[in-house]
């Protein structure tokens, strides 16, 4: 499942939190994203294989 704006907007916030008043170069937020949609991701094969059970 792709990653709703809101969720976007939480992993560039903690981001944010990790790394307070730094400019964050595009390169870390994308990293962010990726590892959120990473985490999601992992999520839904776990409930998916819990449902095949």
């Amino acid at each position: 499942m792709l990653l709703t704006p809101e969720k976007i907007k939480q992993a560039i916030e903690n981001l944010h939190r990790r790394n307070p008043g730094k400019i964050l170069a595009a390169m870390e937020i994308y990293e962010a994203i990726a590892l959120a949609q990473y985490n999601e991701d992992k999520k839904e094969v776990k409930r998916w294989k819990q449902k095949s059970k």
